[in-house]
């Protein structure tokens, strides 16, 4: 990854393990440094993509009052693994998660072939030069307070230490660590697809609605009458889903970037959302039985449980989380879906006595979650 960043071998020696050592360190202690990688496919141990984030104090001005400016550094691919998107996605993670800690602004150094990619995320020059200096023959000691330097300038009369960022400034440490992603999908992306899975569930619930072909007219009003209780159940899902529908757009709102996790949970969610039409047929058909019914309600307290757990994952901020996202709205969808899984979950014992009412408790339960609070 060293040779990635720098489009060359690098050069062996000690430098390499001060590296890893400064590295580590880093990311044990410094709340204000993250790394973001993606894993090399099918290569256990090895990244194909790399991005690192800092956070510097910086002293409010006219253009911002933000006390934190963010620097984002090392971006690199593996040869072998470019012209994926990955670069793309991990510097878009470590612009992000730099918004998320109240960065006014971040800065980056891009080389000529990387120009247009940062200038996609948003990135644009600045009408000055960049410069650099370093000092003659100084070697940094990591772990010590002197270094094989002594400069022979006079020291300053006196040094200003203000203390740890944390006691100047209102912004709440955050546990930092490496963000690995395995999954380069991005999130517009997973949501058209989830809608697409929720247009196909909705289509194989209505194409149970039919009366057998060839049926003479008399007959028409007896098999209509039979088709109620296929219409109620159609009714009952078609709601259910479109009070998913909307939950599940009101979490990816909230949602910055994808993790490997996340996907997984979002793919087990559909995969339950694409099957609502078997236990739908199930209750039409033998609605009055407690078995129909369990599996019904525990197919939708499955939906829900597992949404919960996607907004408790944006509890705290980070990559996963969309700046801007509030606690509070976090909390509210938390609150939202729990109490959904909490009623399918209880109407399972319910059904016990009575199907009938644990159907009520849907209902009621629906009824409540279209209440404004709970919006």
């Amino acid at each position: 990854m060293l040779d990635a960043n720098h489009d060359e071998p690098t050069p062996g020696g000690t430098w390499i393990r001060e590296c890893e050592q400064a590295f580590r360190a880093f990311l044990q202690n410094d709340p204000h440094f993250a790394v973001f990688v993606i894993d090399a496919p099918g290569a256990p141990g090895r990244l194909a993509s790399c991005a690192g984030a800092g956070l510097s104090l910086r002293l409010p001005g006219h253009s911002s009052t933000a006390l934190w400016h963010g620097e984002i550094h090392q971006v690199a691919a593996e040869p072998a693994y470019r012209r994926r998107g990955y670069a793309r996605r991990v510097t878009r993670a470590a612009r992000d998660w730099l918004a998320a800690q109240g960065c006014s602004s971040a800065a980056l150094t891009a080389t000529e072939s990387g120009i247009g990619l940062c200038e996609e995320l948003g990135f644009r020059p600045i009408p000055y030069q960049r410069m650099v200096w370093r000092p003659e023959r100084r070697r940094l000691c990591l772990n010590s307070r002197t270094s094989d330097h002594r400069s022979a300038h006079p020291s300053p009369d006196r040094v200003i230490a203000g203390g740890s960022y944390a006691e100047h400034t209102q912004m709440s440490p955050t546990l930092v660590g490496v963000a690995r992603e395995l999954y380069a999908i991005e999130v517009d992306r997973l949501l058209a697809f989830a809608d697409a899975v929720t247009a196909i569930a909705i289509t194989l619930l209505a194409l149970e609605l039919h009366v057998p072909d060839g049926l003479p007219a008399a007959e028409l009003g007896h098999a209509l009458y039979e088709l109620l209780l296929k219409i109620y159940a159609y009714l009952l899902t078609f709601a259910v889903i479109g009070l998913l529908w909307l939950g599940h757009h009101r979490l990816f709102r909230m949602v910055a970037t994808l993790d490997r996790t996340m996907v997984r949970l979002e793919l087990g969610l559909l995969a339950v959302v694409a099957a609502l039409p078997f236990p739908t047929r199930l209750l039409s058909e033998y609605g009055q039985t407690f078995a129909a019914t369990a599996v019904y309600a525990g197919a939708l307290a499955t939906v829900t449980a597992v949404m919960t757990v996607m907004c408790l994952r944006l509890r705290h901020p980070g990559p996963l989380r969309a700046p801007g996202v509030t606690q509070q709205q976090v909390q509210q969808a938390v609150y939202g879906n729990a109490t959904l899984a909490a009623a399918f979950a209880t109407s399972i014992p319910v059904a016990l006595l009575s199907p009938t009412l644990a159907k009520c408790l849907w209902w009621l339960t629906f009824l409540a979650r279209l209440a404004p609070r709970f919006r």
